[in-house]
């Protein structure tokens, strides 16, 4: 099946950008887009452009040498750069950019950024879902492996005052409210991922920093080898069961319209492609050890798509697209 007409066109991503800048600078009334622009170029010392991409609650712009990435943010959504840091001793700078926050500015916190190679995954889809480019798109599911493997063997310190026994309760209460909110086709496997919720907090299972939003405007990669250049936006990254962001690579292979999710023809074989990898990379895994991260998977899916905000959603709510796609393969 061809899938390509249900993937968003560049001109849909340059229309939603101008909209989420237009709504950035209603909201954050002391300064204005062409003000951030000129304070960016002083930064910069060079001519600065919006990124194609932006985000709900920042306005980014990046260095005419594409060398680096300058972001705004208003107070009460910071990035926190000690979470930037984690990442990267994480992950490495292969995929983590480097964060500083810069200053205050005119009411808004000012980050400098080194800025990622590549495009948005979303961007350069249409490119590696051609038949000519499997090749490029198997180059992906690589470094996908390679990406969630890093997280697996480069495991963090615990730091002072996290507990987490505190984050198992969290995640016991979500999945508890979800019961009252999803639709009764989930049940089964709501019930399943909180009755074994214990066994991805057991001390075999790895504790890892996790991606809290690893979609395909976050991961970018060259169109030209498939190869993944690095991954933005790690804020609401935290410690957590390794496996809660895989859905990560679910969102790599297929694309979704207004209310249903379309996998690639090759979705099997590709995510078969991924598991065998980072068992290769690891090392050989157990089928506990892959049985268990596949429980943090279903937990993953429903942290971050049962819910909108923080609230769960509604039976009509598009999130439960994915949902139902996601919980539907392995």
């Amino acid at each position: 099946m061809d899938i390509s007409e249900f993937i968003p066109s560049a001109a849909s991503y340059q229309a939603q950008a101008a909209h989420l800048i237009s709504k950035f600078f209603e909201i954050n009334e002391l300064t204005t887009q062409q003000e951030c622009d000129e304070h960016a170029s002083s930064i910069a010392d060079q001519v600065v452009s919006p990124t194609t991409l932006q985000g709900q609650k920042s306005y980014t712009v990046v260095a005419a040498d594409e060398s680096m990435v300058i972001q705004f943010r208003p107070p009460d959504c910071p990035l926190e750069v000690p979470d930037m840091d984690m990442a990267r001793t994480t992950y490495g700078r292969r995929f983590v950019p480097a964060c500083v926050f810069r200053e205050s500015w005119r009411g808004l916190f000012v980050y400098v950024m080194d800025a990622t190679q590549g495009e948005a995954l979303a961007i350069v889809r249409q490119d590696l879902y051609t038949k000519e480019n499997k090749h490029i798109l198997s180059s992906t599911m690589s470094d996908y492996s390679a990406f969630f493997a890093v997280s697996w063997t480069n495991r963090p310190a615990t730091p002072p005052g996290v507990d987490i026994r505190q984050i198992y309760q969290e995640y016991d209460s979500h999945l508890s409210a979800l019961s009252d909110t999803v639709p009764p086709k989930f049940y089964s496997r709501l019930n399943t991922a909180r009755n074994q919720l214990w066994r991805i907090f057991d001390p075999s299972h790895p504790i890892a920093f996790n991606h809290g939003n690893l979609t395909d405007t976050n991961v970018h990669v060259d169109k030209t080898t498939g190869r993944i250049t690095g991954v933005i936006d790690w804020s609401g990254s935290r410690l957590g069961p390794f496996g809660t962001s895989l859905y990560g690579v679910d969102i790599a292979l297929g694309v979704q319209s207004m209310n249903e999710w379309h996998w690639h023809p090759n979705h099997v074989e590709l995510r078969k492609q991924f598991w065998e990898t980072l068992s290769n990379i690891v090392g050989p895994l157990t089928d506990d050890q892959i049985s268990a991260m596949k429980i943090a998977r279903s937990v993953g899916l429903f942290l971050t798509f049962g819910y909108c905000n923080g609230v769960p959603v509604e039976d009509d709510d598009s999130r439960l697209a994915y949902l139902d796609a996601f919980l539907g393969v392995e």
